[in-house]
């Protein structure tokens, strides 16, 4: 579905990326996750064919992105406030840009945006941050693309419409469809995204699936501060302190995935997560 290869990108002089690989699936939820200025905006962009590598080849279902080719694009949707009309309404925004994807269905739409009581009426710069929100992700899984791009979605939603989001993306993915999600709001994912990427200093460091994680990885608590050969991090939390640490073949399986450990342990521990999945 995409195929980046030996991707070189510089921002503002600033080189970003330097033979960047990555393959997305389809079938798939992933999550994006990494630190302020580590690319992953930029990368959901090289992706959507709005900029271009310096280098390299990025392919969207058989097509170079530089193309822009319609039959790609139309396959395509990215949530990205800065790509949004706000003198606009949300029925002109509908009428506008629905017609860009062959596939967008009315009626789903309106099953979500109902259910989160958007104004149809109202202009879009008149709506708060979460509502504007709201209305993108209805408009995003209402597209029925093979492709969707979300770019910190549930940043700005209140906790109900966060529960609404979790099951409307998880019932808007099919063997054919894909979606990578781009978040600094990791709580908001677990259980949703698979495979995790995560992107550090225009790298990309782990690129797994939560199995894989599992196999190589162990989450636990403890009530004393850990001190394992194996540990690759840990912090206080108020029952005592969590952990992520290498686990042997023979261990049973811990906790869950928790991300938050997960990204820290990644992030502080290159060298040794590279030994253990082979980046």
């Amino acid at each position: 579905m995409i195929t980046l290869q030996n991707i070189q990108f510089t921002y503002r002089d600033y080189p970003l990326f330097d033979s960047l690989n990555l393959t997305i699936k389809p079938g798939s939820i992933y999550g994006l996750l990494g630190k302020n200025g580590a690319g992953k905006t930029t990368l959901l962009n090289l992706i959507n064919g709005t900029i271009f590598p310096q280098r390299g080849i990025a392919k969207v279902f058989g097509h170079d992105t530089v193309t822009r080719d319609k039959l790609m694009l139309q396959d395509i949707f990215f949530l990205c406030e800065d790509n949004i009309d706000y003198s606009i309404s949300a029925n002109e925004y509908l009428k506008i840009y629905g017609a860009f994807y062959p596939r967008f269905n009315p009626d789903k739409f309106y099953a979500i945006a109902n259910e989160w009581h958007i104004r149809f009426q109202d202009k879009i710069n008149n709506f708060s941050h979460g509502e504007r929100k709201k209305f993108l992700i209805a408009f995003a899984i209402a597209t029925k693309c093979r492709l969707i791009l979300l770019d910190e979605p549930t940043n700005g939603l209140d906790i109900p419409a966060k529960s609404t989001f979790r099951s409307q993306i998880a019932g808007a993915i099919s063997d054919e469809t894909s979606m990578i999600i781009s978040s600094h709001q990791v709580r908001d994912l677990e259980g949703l995204i698979d495979p995790i990427i995560i992107l550090d200093n225009g790298k990309i460091i782990l690129n797994e699936t939560i199995e894989r994680i599992e196999e190589q990885l162990s989450f636990g608590l403890s009530q004393t501060t850990p001190t394992d050969e194996d540990l690759l991090y840990s912090m206080p939390v108020p029952a005592g302190f969590a952990y992520v640490k290498k686990r042997h073949p023979d261990a049973d399986y811990g906790a869950r995935v928790d991300l938050e450990l997960l990204f820290n342990a990644v992030t502080n521990n290159p060298g040794v997560i590279n030994q253990l999945f082979g980046v």
